[in-house]
């Protein structure tokens, strides 16, 4: 049986960006705006992408993929994201 998660990525105040999963969006990013996630209180997190997934492993080796490019460099992973968008998405400077 296929469960439907969704990784979510969050833009954060100090630059860097929070990747992880979730089976319910909503209840996560409450979670996060209210401070009860340590890795992004205070921190202004803004939810900036969005994928659902139905295969757990698959999932698992997307999540690791864009933890370590946000580690490396959170801004080339906005722009890789903002690429998959319609017309280009918009343009961070």
């Amino acid at each position: 049986m296929n469960l439907t998660e969704y990784i979510y990525i969050l833009s954060l105040q100090d630059g860097s960006c929070y990747v992880n999963h979730t089976a319910s969006v909503s209840q996560e990013i409450m979670r996060h705006t209210k401070g009860e996630i340590s890795a992004t209180s205070g921190k202004d997190p803004q939810l900036v992408w969005v994928e659902e997934w139905n295969n757990l492993e698959t999932l698992q080796k997307r999540v690791a993929s864009l933890s370590e490019l946000s580690k490396e460099s959170p801004k080339d992973l906005l722009h890789i994201l903002q690429a998959r968008l319609p017309f280009g998405g918009y343009h961070w400077g």
